[in-house]
């Protein structure tokens, strides 16, 4: 007996251990994939998470979705840390992706000694097929949307919660067998489990179903009086309650609050609760086929919309819906009437995947209509279900595995590691910003979006006439496309075509009137053609759509100090410090002002943080040497001369 734990705990480590260091080999690569799409919204222009002040005590109106707190905090934390190293970003994603697929492995060994599983002839193979779904799990290439898409972090930490809530709430169940009820120890795992549910309700809304999925987990493998079951689920359903307190909360209609990120949606119509779910019939068979056959992924469908539920594409996905839910209900029964409960892992495994995608494949209308992370969570119960019911062909609980079984056993294993070559080639395309967008417009090639992040990452890339191009097959596509408008005015604007770039900002404002950047970048243009009063104007149009916008604060600023409005110029630059307190040039400007007017310890504050916040910025250097000098501190200024000569030499 002994010797049996010892070989079992031997055998969990080993499986554990290769689970972790294959989710890190085939995400190895992806430590210096770029901020792509919403990444720069969501991160990069968001002062949210510049400070956790601007977080938890006074966040700015409308930059962020209240009930994802938890996943904001998480890139707040990262970018205390890491500033907008990308390197950061992706280890914890990762390290999140590794912690999920474990938990997916303690989920199945877990399910498997519950009362009604434990007999079931799977049980002896219970490590096996618990390892078998975590590696398809870890390594599947459908995965890589929730994983090295760095703001899709709020699909991947919502799953960490919510098997976590699971695997604790079944920890609470066994440690109930054989023991007082209600113990210590079954307490501990409880609370944990409702916190868990919490944070994963906090973290994004697709663990909204986490009450319905314990209490169905409780039905399915547990057994307990009414009154005793009752105490357990109550709790678990009042969690609920957090639903309607976050959406109530969240002032935007129901479809922005579980809108997948911030401006996903733009460059695309608003769609219909009737036409949404009848295209969802079909969506949902479509994630089925990336999970069988993960071939042409893309970041950006340009995805038809059904308006009929006689249409071919409609009704046969939903009679597909109907029999695999049938079949999880066929199985159920069979399994409570004496056959192997098995059944009842497949059963449930269809059952996860049903509950876990229908927040977003449902009636609640999302601008994109199909997104590939959002079958991250849904998986689980995937993977689950096919293993169990493949495994469960070869294997007999008298003879062990048939030549079937081997068989089976061995094209599982070569899947899983086909799948692994799949997500390092999909985490390359990732990892290139032009070849990742075109890509996209490879598989959407009359898609408006598509074409218009190709032109941006064109831009990155020097390549204007290519992201001219682009732009403007996107207004071709789509002529209210705001953003392909603003992007190709600030293509002619540095080509120096002002007239053009004006011409493309207006059309931008007048087909949304609530983009502030094009009002900034025509106060630029206006500024370099000295027409200083328009330039302001525009500058305070912009802030009066973003009053948090660190830049816009700036660029007014520096438009003041040129006319020697120093206050105004001051209080500008202590907004943009206020909302980026990183912002060097910022803090580089106000020292100089605080320099014209004498104001010495405070311009040396000033040109002191621009060096701790970038080292080797020679200019903060000389300008701080050039104040000592004003002090006649003459050493400290020859210091500091000194460094700047040094740092301009390299």
């Amino acid at each position: 007996m002994l010797n049996k734990i010892v070989t079992y705990e031997k055998k969990t480590f080993f499986y554990i251990l290769l689970l972790a260091l294959l989710g890190l080999l085939v995400y190895s690569n992806t430590l210096h994939v770029p901020f792509i799409f919403d990444d720069e919204p969501t991160i990069i222009r968001n002062p949210v998470i510049r400070s956790l002040s601007n977080l938890i005590v006074n966040p700015p109106e409308g930059r962020y979705n209240t009930g994802r707190f938890i996943a904001y905090l998480t890139f707040a934390i990262n970018y205390r840390v890491n500033g907008l190293d990308v390197a950061g970003y992706h280890i914890f994603n990762i390290a999140v992706h590794i912690i999920n697929t474990l938990l997916v492995y303690a989920l199945i060994i877990l399910t498997f000694k519950t009362p009604r599983m434990k007999s079931s002839g799977l049980a002896d193979l219970a490590g096996e097929v618990a390892f078998m779904v975590s590696a398809f799990f870890a390594l599947h290439p459908v995965q890589t949307q929730a994983v090295t898409y760095i703001v899709q972090r709020m699909t991947s930490l919502a799953a960490l919660f919510y098997l976590s809530a699971v695997v604790l709430y079944i920890k609470t169940r066994l440690s109930q067998e054989g023991r007082e009820f209600f113990s210590r120890r079954t307490i501990s795992f409880y609370a944990l489990s409702i916190a868990c549910i919490i944070l994963a309700m906090k973290t994004k809304e697709i663990s909204f179903t986490l009450p319905l999925t314990i209490v169905l987990y409780e039905f399915l493998f547990f057994r307990a009086t009414g009154m005793k079951r009752l105490q357990l689920i109550l709790p678990v359903l009042l969690t609920a309650l957090i639903i309607p307190l976050g959406i109530i909360n969240f002032n935007a209609p129901l479809g922005n609050v579980f809108s997948d990120v911030n401006e996903i949606a733009s460059g695309k119509a608003k769609i219909s609760s009737a036409d949404y779910l009848l295209t969802q019939f079909s969506v949902i068979v479509k994630y089925l086929r990336l999970l069988f056959f993960p071939l042409n992924q893309n970041l950006d469908y340009d995805y038809p919309l059904y308006n009929s539920f006689f249409d071919i594409n409609v009704i046969l996905p939903f009679l597909v819906i109907v029999l695999l839910f049938s079949s999880a209900l066929f199985m159920a029964r069979k399994a409570f009437k004496g056959s192997d409960p098995y059944m009842l892992l497949v059963s449930f495994g269809i059952f996860w995947f049903l509950i876990t995608i229908s927040i977003e494949s449902s009636i609640i209308p999302i601008a994109d209509v199909i997104v590939e992370h959002r079958v991250y969570l849904p998986s689980v119960g995937f993977f689950a279900a096919l293993v169990a019911f493949l495994m469960s062909i070869g294997f007999n609980a008298k003879t062990g595995l048939s030549k079937a079984g081997y068989v089976i056993v061995s094209m599982l294993l070569c899947a899983a590691i086909l799948f692994s070559f799949l997500t390092f080639s999909r985490n390359d395309v990732w990892g290139k910003e032009t070849v990742f967008w075109e890509d996209v417009v490879k598989k959407s090639p009359n898609l408006a979006r598509a074409h218009g992040n190709l032109g941006n990452a064109y831009v990155k890339a020097g390549k204007l006439e290519d992201a001219v191009r682009e732009f403007e097959t996107a207004v071709d596509l789509r002529p209210d496309y705001a953003i392909a408008h603003y992007n190709l005015g600030n293509i002619y604007g540095k080509s120096g075509d002002f007239k053009s770039a004006i011409e493309e900002l207006k059309i931008a404002i007048s087909i949304d009137p609530k983009y502030a950047s094009p009002h900034n970048n025509l106060g630029l243009i206006y500024k370099i053609e000295g027409k200083t009063e328009e330039a302001i104007d525009e500058y305070k149009r912009a802030l009066e759509i973003e009053p948090d916008n660190s830049e816009i604060h700036f660029n007014l600023g520096v438009v003041y100090s040129d006319i020697g409005m120093f206050d105004e110029a001051i209080a500008r630059y202590k907004y943009a410090i206020k909302f980026n307190a990183d912002y060097t040039a910022a803090h580089n400007n106000l020292g100089a002002i605080f320099g014209k007017l004498g104001k010495f310890e405070d311009a040396i504050r000033e040109f002191q943080t621009v060096k701790e916040l970038n080292p080797s910025d020679a200019g903060a250097y000389y300008n701080l040497g050039l104040i000592y000098r004003k002090q006649g501190r003459m050493n400290e200024a020859l210091k500091e001369f000194q460094a700047a000569d040094a740092l301009r030499a390299k």
